[in-house]
């Protein structure tokens, strides 16, 4: 075993990765005690299964949640590993107080076996990322300003394992959720969206002149939460009030259908 760094590491298909990781497991069974045994445990090899974690720069991602894809990741000698996949979560990160780099981290879970190997892999494009500079989201049509948002779309995959997966764990896509986080300043109590509410929400890209947004709706407001702090900071300045606001999507709302929309207008929810 030699060592090696990341440089030039890629996944198939995606641009712009910063890091994946890739856990292969075998799912042994509980070991046995028996009269046989001596008081010691007897062990047999079980079921295969693997997941995958990977963070790209982008608030596009090629994959959503439920989505099949054959997962290849290779470093840069190319050497690596492919299974098939199904996206199990998807996590994307708005930065606007700081203007950090759009990014996600995707989940993915087996779909059958991962094989080591030598895999050419092309990178889906040039980096394509920008910051979060000035990106906004707007409620119900109305601008509100965040310092940090983050959209968590989940798949409710169903994993199996039968006499056709050949002692590997499957998974077939299943029913969808999303949760919403987000983090503000606020100076008017009056002003932030109410505890029990559907709204909806949508969480710009930078696409302009198309100005362009993941669109969630209906989200139901489930917590908000705010702080305010009188004693200064370290450094003797005062601390701004601020508020944090969670909600899961809802596909309906008071009888009316919703939507969950991606910004190239690929529609999570519903399909046909």
């Amino acid at each position: 075993m030699g060592v090696l760094t990341g440089e030039r590491a890629a996944i198939d298909g995606l641009s712009c990765i910063s890091f994946f990781e890739v856990r292969d497991l075998n799912l042994a069974p509980e070991p046995i005690y028996c009269s046989a045994s001596k008081g010691g445990p007897v062990l047999a090899v079980g079921n295969d299964d693997w997941s995958a974690v990977a963070a790209a720069y982008s608030l596009q991602p090629p994959h959503l949640p439920g989505d099949t894809l054959t997962f290849t990741a290779v470093d840069r000698n190319g050497t690596g590993i492919q299974g098939p996949a199904i996206v199990e979560r998807l996590i994307l990160d708005w930065d606007v107080e700081s203007a950090a780099q759009q990014s996600y981290v995707m989940m993915l879970a087996g779909n059958g076996a991962a094989v080591p190997g030598n895999y050419d892999v092309t990178d889906a494009a040039v980096p394509d990322s920008d910051t979060c500079r000035k990106l906004k989201a707007v409620i119900d049509d109305e601008d509100f300003s965040i310092r940090r948002a983050r959209l968590t779309l989940l798949g409710g995959n169903p994993h199996y394992v039968d006499t056709s997966t050949s002692g590997n764990r499957k998974r077939a896509a299943g029913n969808k959720a999303a949760i919403v986080d987000l983090v503000a300043y606020f100076d008017d109590y009056t002003a932030l969206p109410v505890k029990k509410s559907f709204v909806e929400l949508k969480l710009e890209v930078p696409d302009d002149p198309d100005n362009t947004f993941w669109v969630v709706n209906y989200v139901l407001i489930q917590e908000v939460r705010t702080r305010v702090v009188l004693r200064p900071d370290g450094q003797g300045r005062g601390v701004l009030n601020e508020v944090r606001i969670r909600g899961v999507w809802s596909g309906f709302s008071a009888g009316e259908e919703g939507s969950l929309t991606a910004p190239d207008e690929t529609a999570w929810w519903p399909t046909s």
